[in-house]
């Protein structure tokens, strides 16, 4: 008994020097020798640790509540940024559209536009650098130096004026959105008389009239007519099958050439034999251009 006594007081002992090293107050190392003390300053140590966790989780968990509001404040601003990026993405894959006829005659024009003034532009240039080549030359003439001089300039103005009456004469080529063009040919006994209506570069229909003597003949065609049918070809041309033979229409801005082959008369005439020839149309021209409807074969 008297042995645990002398153990308690040693361990006692021990922990007041433990705790006077560690900082320990003067009142815990004059009652450091009651044992019960100890062990209650050992509880408190632990209760006050157990006690911190609660503040701890409670700084966590504000932490953790500002940054979950601060991702739903930021997600319609990143699934914006994400549907601009795959939109992006999906419409560079697409494909290119086709262009039309109009934006292709645009861009051939822009193309011819930027050319003229690209040449117009050398050309100044080469203006520019033969007057100093002339003065140069002038300089070297009046030192005894005989140079010759290289036309630059000159052949690189004819070719602008080239490309400009060229760009003019396709710009006066462009086909008008509606045309009618008529001629007569001949006297009353002996007559020929064509109209024809084009609209944006298409003929759309036509009438032809012819007269010898007492012989009459008259031949009317339409798209879209139940005694006619049209077949477009390259270059504005069209194919016209009638009730017999054909005809065929060439179409270039102001002028119309159509040429009939294997007609029978009699639907359109009322008399034998076939019609074979050709009538033109021009816009600054009155008269009708005639070849082979007068013909034995195919008079009118």
């Amino acid at each position: 008994m008297k042995l645990n006594r002398k153990l308690l007081c040693v361990s006692t002992v021990s922990m007041a020097q433990n705790m006077r090293r560690s900082g320990g107050s003067a009142i815990d190392a004059r009652t450091s020798l009651h044992a019960g003390y100890e062990i209650g300053q050992i509880k408190r140590q632990m209760a006050e640790r157990v006690h911190a966790w609660p503040k701890t989780w409670s700084t966590m968990r504000r932490a953790m509540v500002r940054g979950l509001d601060r991702m739903k404040a930021q997600y319609p601003l990143a699934l914006t940024v994400f549907c601009l990026f795959t939109t992006g993405a999906v419409y560079a894959k697409l494909p290119a559209q086709p262009m039309t006829d109009e934006q292709k005659a645009k861009a051939v024009e822009t193309k011819a536009k930027a050319a003229a003034a690209a040449r117009k532009e050398a050309g100044l240039l080469a203006k520019s650098q033969d007057r100093v080549a002339d003065r140069y030359i002038k300089a070297q003439k009046a030192k005894g130096v005989v140079v010759k001089p290289t036309p630059i300039a000159a052949a690189i103005a004819a070719d602008s004026v080239k490309a400009s009456k060229a760009a003019k004469t396709v710009k006066a080529a462009k086909a008008p959105l509606l045309e009618k063009l008529m001629c007569r040919t001949g006297p009353n006994d002996r007559q020929a008389r064509l109209i024809v209506e084009v609209v944006k570069g298409r003929l759309m229909e036509f009438a032809y009239y012819t007269r010898f003597g007492t012989g009459v003949c008259s031949i009317h065609g339409r798209r879209g007519d139940a005694y006619t049918k049209w077949e477009d070809g390259a270059d504005g041309n069209v194919a016209v099958k009638l009730l017999t033979g054909n005809a065929r229409a060439e179409y270039k801005p102001g002028r119309v050439l159509i040429k009939f082959s294997d007609v029978d008369r009699m639907p359109y005439c009322g008399m034998f034999g076939e019609l074979n020839g050709s009538i033109e149309v021009m816009k600054k021209k009155s008269e009708c251009g005639l070849k082979g409807v007068f013909d034995r074969m195919g008079d009118g």
